[in-house]
């Protein structure tokens, strides 16, 4: 049976595939620039990194393992055993994710500044975007916008909340979020609200925080709940906080930083707190805790999803108009 063309062809333009191939020559550019070495890691690994909300995918059989859903443990491992300030261009996997701003298997940047704090690597991140943006703009002025023009913004995690009335929303508790989340959202049912703080803020930050960041000019949203930065250091400044920042234009989050928990026991018990929160347990991952144990230097990292960078560049409504193949057609 021969395959119709929607069935075999790409979703995207060739042009598309040029202005991407130009993006990843700049960002390499920009990482080499600064002194940052290229490492490749494994797809494929025994362990995993445990996060509540994200599930790898499994694969069976003799070599059986996990596709990473970032190469942040083993990236870390390299720091540990000597690697200076590295970045890493590679795919990363994460089931169930699908949709407008989802595929399954995604392109993802991530890179690591030893001895940079995570102040420096916001301003880095914006350097990146507004130089990947200024190059493809010169090359390509007809497809890319200049959506990264103007300076970026910073908002804390809690003042986010404020935007949509709502004050003290790191202290509130679990009875108060759930009246929050049914007066704003009733969609939801309010017998079968979960009981857990942070899945019930995180109800209210995608569905009326988030499309509201970033609206006017890229923005950074930082300081996230401790509890929600299973590999960040807590924030001495607010020690309910950690710290953690992603970065937003036009409601999309492109990128997740930490200023990296260095601490192999704290990592331990973070793990345990995070597979508790999970139905089904993941065996962690082992190898990075050792790393850990052993030395990890003082270091900050992003991990940044380069095809909604594209996305943002190119005024793309859905994933598939800036990668190739999507899940349904690979």
């Amino acid at each position: 049976m021969t395959a119709s063309r929607e069935d075999w062809a790409p979703t995207c333009q060739m042009e598309v595939l040029k202005i991407r191939a130009a993006a990843l020559a700049t960002v390499r550019e920009f990482f080499d620039q600064r002194d940052y070495i290229e490492v490749e890691t494994p797809l494929l690994s025994a362990d995993t990194v445990v996060d509540a909300h994200i599930d790898p995918m499994i694969v069976h059989g003799p070599s059986g393992g996990f596709l990473q859903t970032s190469p942040e443990a083993a990236m870390k491992r390299l720091l540990s055993a000597g690697m200076s300030s590295c970045y890493q261009i590679t795919k990363a996997f994460r089931a169930g994710e699908t949709g407008q701003l989802h595929n399954p298997e995604f392109t993802i940047v991530e890179w690591y500044g030893v001895g940079t704090t995570w102040n420096d690597q916001i301003s880095l991140t914006e350097q990146l975007v507004q130089h990947v943006q200024n190059q493809l703009g010169e090359r390509f002025p007809a497809s890319v916008t200049d959506v990264f023009a103007e300076p970026f913004r910073r908002v804390t995690y809690e003042s986010s909340f404020e935007r949509i009335g709502i004050s003290g929303v790191l202290e509130m508790s679990v009875p108060v979020l759930q009246r929050k989340v049914f007066s704003r959202l009733p969609e939801f049912n309010r017998e079968t609200l979960p009981e857990n703080r942070d899945d019930l803020l995180n109800m209210l930050l995608s569905d009326l925080v988030e499309p509201r960041l970033g609206m006017e000019c890229g923005e950074f949203l930082t300081s996230y709940p401790l509890s929600q930065a299973a590999l960040a250091q807590r924030n001495q400044t607010d020690p309910r906080t950690a710290c953690r920042f992603e970065l937003y234009r036009q409601g999309v989050e492109l990128c997740n930083g930490y200023h990296e928990l260095v601490d192999a026991d704290e990592l331990e018990r973070r793990e345990l707190h995070q597979n508790s929160q999970r139905a089904d347990a993941l065996p962690g991952a082992g190898r990075l805790n050792a790393a850990m144990a052993a030395g990890l230097p003082k270091c900050s990292g992003v991990a940044l999803g380069f095809d909604r960078l594209m996305m943002c560049l190119l005024s793309a409504q859905s994933i598939e108009k800036v990668i190739p193949f999507p899940f349904n057609r690979a």
